[in-house]
């Protein structure tokens, strides 16, 4: 087995005999050296390991390196897509950056991201409204990615796809980026930063027509709403908001989220993760945010506290009107929930079949304050097609008091073992206290 000095200095051996490799040189490296492909592939990514994470690629780094050596090098680096999922662009990056993308998007495994960092300051690509077909891809950017290539004005015509981690992003350079991705359909924000974004006064928002697919990971403490009224995507079916810290529903929050949903009228699903439901004083939220959901179908809820949900969708409000009215699918996970409430809500739902569609699906996972045998008996839930209700496990303290025995010949036992235990702590007081000068 070859220790890691020995295989770089294999590695470098390679390279350096690389460019003077041809298939069919009987008397190549590979005459003298063949190595088998899977140890070939070991190796590239070994090298790939060893290039420094917070250095711009050349055509002379890996892995495009291994793309130049041979027809056998290149086949074998494009087989293992581990290779291809990070492109670091800079100053010394030469190549043409849509071509480089391109090939590193078309070997990167579809279920990993490709991450683009940028280092300023970037070369002056010629053709930057190149129209590359392969950018169908997930393409992950980084907040100085972002920055960077939002302001250079770089577009990306073809790409359905976008991941971005926009902390310390500006909005100006996040509207340039946003407006050079024109056919853009899915779109996955996180912010981690509570302070991120500075927003610009002079700045217009980004059209996304094509937007179908909106995913927020948010901080507790950020305020979205300059965030969420910087998107203008008025074909939107899909949201999900995420609090990744803590559990979070703010004011600010919900305001968002109410402009949101009035633009984007045609949400069929949302998902809400983490979030806690505006209190009964500012329930106001909540309501009108609910009420420009008409076409929702799928509601999808874990964690967080939703509060009095179910209360406000069993009655008219103003006007008149039904919140969600086309609901037909209700999944909840870890959210306490007022049975009672939740039972007035489905039969409001089978009382008004000419104004409310019928609950098809229910499925209810370990939610506080519900119980299996209510639901299942009732003349309400009988007609609901995918019925699915797992009841929390209760405290240990609600089975009673709990008696312990042990038997007698176990107690002196556990006396011993007890002894044990303290002489032991008392060997480790004695050893803490003498480390320290024992150490220079």
């Amino acid at each position: 087995m070859r220790n890691s000095h020995e295989t770089t200095n294999l590695i470098q051996s390679l390279l350096r005999h690389g460019d003077a490799v041809h298939d069919h040189d009987e008397g190549s490296i590979y005459s003298e050296h063949r190595l088998p492909a899977e140890l070939l592939g070991e190796i590239f990514k070994f090298a790939v390991a060893l290039c420094a994470p917070g250095s711009p690629m050349t055509v002379n780094s890996a892995p495009l390196v291994f793309t130049r050596v041979s027809r056998l090098w290149r086949s074998i680096a494009f087989s293992y897509s581990s290779l291809w999922e990070h492109l670091a662009i800079g100053p010394t990056s030469t190549f043409h950056v849509y071509e480089v993308i391109a090939m590193f998007l078309r070997h990167c495994s579809p279920n990993r991201p490709l991450t683009i960092t940028a280092f300023p300051p970037l070369p002056n690509w010629h053709n930057t409204n190149m129209d590359v077909q392969i950018f169908s891809h997930v393409s992950s950017l980084q907040s100085n990615a972002v920055n960077i290539l939002g302001n250079l004005g770089i577009t990306l015509p073809t790409l359905d796809t976008l991941d971005v981690n926009i902390s310390d992003a500006s909005y100006t350079a996040l509207e340039g980026l946003l407006q050079c991705c024109s056919m853009l359909k899915n779109l996955t924000i996180k912010v981690t930063s509570a302070e991120a974004f500075n927003p610009d006064e002079n700045w217009n928002g980004a059209t996304l027509d094509h937007l179908t697919r909106l995913e927020l990971k948010l901080v507790s403490r950020f305020d979205p709403g300059d965030l969420i009224t910087l998107l203008y995507a008025p074909h939107l079916r899909d949201v999900k908001v995420t609090i990744i810290d803590d559990e979070g529903g703010s004011r600010e929050l919900w305001l968002g989220l109410i402009y949101l949903f009035i633009i984007s009228s045609e949400v069929e699903t949302v998902t809400w993760k983490n979030i806690i439901f505006p209190a009964s004083r500012e329930s106001c939220f909540l309501i009108t945010a609910l009420h420009t959901l008409k076409r929702l179908k799928n509601i999808f809820i874990q964690n967080g506290n939703i509060g009095h949900f179910f209360n406000m969708l069993s009655r008219k409000h103003s006007e008149a009107e039904w919140l969600c009215p086309a609901l037909t699918y209700i999944n909840f996970l870890n959210v306490p929930v007022i049975e009672n409430e939740l039972v007035d809500f489905l039969y409001a739902r089978k009382a008004y079949p000419q104004d409310l569609a019928s609950i098809t699906t229910l499925i209810l996972r370990w939610c506080r304050g519900i119980s299996e045998n209510t639901l299942t008996t009732l003349d309400a839930t009988r007609e609901i097609q995918h019925l699915e209700v797992f009841d929390v496990f209760e405290d240990i303290e609600d089975f009673g008091e709990f008696e312990e025995v042990i038997p007698e010949d176990l107690e002196e036992d556990i006396e011993d073992f007890e002894g044990v235990i303290t002489d032991t702590f008392e060997d480790v007081e004695s050893f803490e206290e003498a480390v320290p000068d024992a150490i220079p």
